[in-house]
């Protein structure tokens, strides 16, 4: 029987590709895109509503870090 290996917890697979995205990436803001977070005046989504929890959600955000 065969035993299946891990890699080492602090060492990343070698067969998984990772590419990290950022803001000076031509690609940042279609990634974002991709994954439903749209830029003010974004054309492509008209009818897009705040969340349910946004009267909370703008709560906490005024609330000082300690």
């Amino acid at each position: 029987m065969r035993t299946k290996e891990f890699p080492a917890p602090d060492k990343p697979p070698s067969n998984i590709c990772t590419k990290r995205s950022s803001a000076y990436d031509g690609g940042f803001e279609q990634h974002l895109v991709d994954n439903g977070v749209y830029p003010v005046g974004y054309g492509g989504r008209r009818n897009v509503q705040k969340p349910h929890n946004w009267e909370e959600i703008k709560a906490k955000l005024a609330l000082r870090r300690p």
